[in-house]
């Protein structure tokens, strides 16, 4: 039973990250999300990918992360949509 379990939960993954994508895709158009173009800086945008990741449980699947930053000065800045979410 175990391993038919296993085998489910690997195939519904894809399906599930697929079914939220087109969720996004929807709300986007129907106009719930709105994306603003704002810069970040790099070491803050690993920060939240780090937190991200952590709170995802990225640890409990036996997978090891390491965050390294080697951001040389005068480039620690990034430029891309943040994503504000609107009442739905």
């Amino acid at each position: 039973m175990c391993l038919e379990r296993g085998i489910i939960e690997r195939q519904v993954r894809p399906v599930v990250r697929l079914v939220d994508d087109l969720l996004d895709i929807s709300r986007i158009v129907a106009g719930k999300i709105d994306l603003v173009r704002e810069s970040i800086g790099l070491r803050e945008l690993l920060a939240r990918i780090e937190g991200l990741l952590r709170r995802q449980g990225w640890q409990r699947e036996g997978r090891e992360m390491r965050v390294e930053s080697a951001v040389a000065s005068g480039a620690d800045a990034a430029s891309g949509e943040r994503v504000s979410f609107g009442d739905y």
